[in-house]
């Protein structure tokens, strides 16, 4: 494997990990703030994982026939901008939409 190829990999993981990092301990508390229960809020942390583990096996089968680098140059800027509505939900309702969201175009 090339060392470009490994740097990209390498950089593409991290980025996807530091947003899962960031985003997961703060969104029950945000959560809370919204007037949802303990239950809801945990639902809430748990959503990104529930929808990858729904839509991980779609997208890795399309990108098995297509290729890595069409799939991921079109799905990271998209995961950007479905990002955004989860700093602007003021419901619990609408958080939750927002925080399932993003994780659907990821490959």
């Amino acid at each position: 494997m090339r060392k470009a190829s490994l740097g990209t990999i390498l950089l593409t993981v991290f980025l996807d990990l530091l947003g899962f990092g960031l985003v997961v301990p703060y969104l029950p508390g945000v959560a809370r703030e919204l007037g949802a229960s303990s239950f809801t809020a945990t639902l809430l942390g748990a959503a990104y994982s529930l929808m990858q583990l729904f839509f991980v096996p779609f997208w890795g089968h399309l990108s098995d026939r297509t290729g890595r680098r069409p799939i991921r140059s079109e799905r990271w800027p998209q995961k950007g901008i479905d990002t955004r509505p989860i700093a602007a939900a003021q419901a619990t309702p609408p958080s939750m939409v927002a925080r399932e969201k993003p994780s659907v175009p990821t490959p």
